[in-house]
């Protein structure tokens, strides 16, 4: 009911305000047309640089006042708990962010990467392939700011002028800092704890039908409304993390195939249209010119 009365706003807005057709018009222009596009990968990594542990990191990507997580790929009608595992060897650690799909089957919906050669950090997070098509690879700015393309999420061009390192928002007409540098890996609290010698293995130790008393999951959101909670509302530095065309990790991929899960439900629900259901916004009835 909640979903249909947003929905019915969201009409209402198209045909009220010219400008919701355009961010309708945008979030098209951005979209991958796969289940990925609802859980940002940018957003992801932005949350991940913010916590202080993978435990927290865990819980920040299930809450529900950020609500990063759009992804129902159980069709249940309600948002999965996204489970955090860490697989490491030796300097790289390889955190894999998954799903249950049932009692039985997990799926994968990312990997992020991380390794540490004497000060350098290197870090991706790569979309599985599954959900976000081949060589999806999202990694901060300060690691390859000229080869790499900015996150296709962010339009922050579009409504404003960068000048001297402020950002001018002709929206609400003012002055935003705007760095052209993400902080480098190397200073962000969870990479140092992730090397420090306090630092002990974590594997999420929730599964399917056992989850945290405090996680109480929330219907998902139409595309265009997730698009508008992310890139109008939310405040996060996406012009932050970039689109990388070179995987760092490619090395890695022969260990982690060993322990990649693939759900054989994903992908009949995905190739019988049950995610273009679950997420493409209904189009307004347009009524017929009278003469």
């Amino acid at each position: 009911m909640k979903a249909k009365k947003e929905y019915v706003l969201l009409c209402l807005l198209y045909l009220a305000f010219p400008s919701g057709m355009l961010m309708a018009q945008e979030s098209e222009k951005d979209k991958l047309g796969l289940p990925g596009d609802n859980l940002n990968l940018a957003a992801v990594l932005d949350v991940f640089r913010h916590s202080p542990t993978l435990e927290d990191f865990e819980s920040a990507l299930n809450s529900d006042t950020s609500r990063i997580n759009n992804l129902d790929l159980n069709n249940n009608g309600k948002i999965d708990y996204i489970k955090v595992m860490d697989n490491r060897e030796g300097d790289l650690h390889a955190i894999v962010l998954q799903v249950d799909m049932n009692e039985n089957e997990s799926q994968d919906l990312a990997v992020i990467y991380v390794e540490k050669k004497g000060e350098k950090v290197t870090l991706q997070v790569v979309g599985d392939e599954e959900l976000y098509g081949k060589d999806y690879i999202i990694e901060p700015s300060s690691d390859q700011k000229s080869e790499g393309t900015p996150n296709p999420a962010y339009e922050g061009d579009q409504k404003g002028t960068v000048i001297n390192n402020y950002y001018y928002d002709t929206e609400y007409n003012h002055y935003n800092r705007r760095p052209d540098y993400c902080p480098p890996p190397s200073s962000w609290l969870i990479i140092q704890f992730m090397y420090g010698p306090a630092y002990v293995h974590w594997h999420s130790p929730w599964h399917w039908d056992l989850y945290p008393v405090w996680w109480t999951p929330w219907s998902p959101w139409y595309w265009d409304q997730y698009y508008h909670h992310w890139y109008y509302q939310h405040s996060w530095q996406g012009w932050w993390y970039w689109r990388s065309h070179h995987h760092h990790f490619n090395y890695y991929y022969g260990s982690y195939n060993h322990v990649r899960r693939h759900s054989d439900l994903y992908r009949t629900y995905r190739s019988q249209g049950v995610y273009r259901k679950t997420y493409d916004n209904p189009k307004p009835q347009v009524r017929p010119a009278t003469k």
